[in-house]
């Protein structure tokens, strides 16, 4: 009895907690990160404008090493990944345990749902592990969101476009920024690398799967075929990312110019 209540209660009880981990993703992360650092940082347009502030600071200076109002902000927004990575890796554990029993029960349009959820929360997880370890290159978007960060990082892209075609040393400045561009796209190679394997070891059991299901179980054989060929596409779009990833890691400045350039 006591087990035939758990297994009833157990979806409600697991989707309660998805939506409070949603909840918090959205909300905790600048308030956690804030309380982390004491920066006293809890908006998207007080990172804007402190970002902006503290990257001017530091582009004028010249430093190579990153000075103290740039280095808190950049500590700060590695707490918020930190924090949201942490979130979205729960929250995952908790969709791909609601999502197997509704598939096992055929319950198909809710477990595709949550899938498509689970799909999501995966990817967020894999931008934020990205983010804490290389937050710099992760803040600079905010820099260029006000009109003067954005003058300032055309600046940074004018000189770097001198280095570039002149081949004249780049300020210290912009080589910190060359160097941790470099390693935000390189820490993503790895990450994207194991997703694309993991949805190539998920096409070929559902492939294996499709072809040992009793053909007179058309729904399950149909299911089967349209999630293999997604997570044939997932496989390739990963491997695409991972490829992607690791050029620009192998060539960085000119990666970064196009970013200074309005390309991300």
């Amino acid at each position: 009895m006591t087990i035939n209540i758990w297994d009833q209660r157990r979806p409600h009880l697991l989707a309660g907690l998805a939506a409070a981990l949603i909840a918090a993703f959205v909300l905790a992360p600048p308030l956690l990160a804030a309380t982390w650092t004491g920066n006293g940082i809890t908006s998207h347009g007080s990172l804007v404008q402190a970002s902006e502030e503290a990257f001017a600071g530091y582009w004028q200076a010249g430093g190579g090493a990153l000075d103290a109002s740039l280095q808190r902000i950049v500590d700060y927004w590695y707490a918020f990944h930190i924090v949201k990575g942490t979130i979205s890796a729960l929250l995952l554990v908790v969709l791909v345990a609601l999502a197997v029993p509704l598939w096992k029960k055929t319950r198909w349009a809710t477990a595709s749902a949550v899938t498509t959820l689970a799909l999501v929360t995966a990817a967020a997880l894999m931008a934020n592990v990205q983010g804490t370890l290389a937050p710099l290159s992760s803040l600079l978007p905010m820099v260029g969101e006000t009109s003067s960060g954005a003058s300032t990082l055309a600046q940074a892209g004018a000189q770097l476009s001198v280095a570039l075609h002149e081949g004249t040393p780049a300020p210290a400045s912009l080589q910190v920024m060359v160097d941790d561009f470099g390693w935000y796209h390189a820490v993503m190679v790895p990450i994207a690398g194991f997703a694309a394997i993991l949805m190539l070891v998920a096409t070929v059991r559902l492939w294996r799967r499709f072809r040992t299901t009793d053909r007179a179980a058309k729904p399950v054989r149909r299911l089967l075929a349209v999630a293999g060929v997604l997570s044939a596409l997932l496989a390739l779009v990963m491997s695409a990312v991972t490829i992607a990833n690791a050029t620009t890691a192998a060539h960085p400045a000119s990666a970064l110019l196009a970013f200074f350039n309005g390309s991300w």
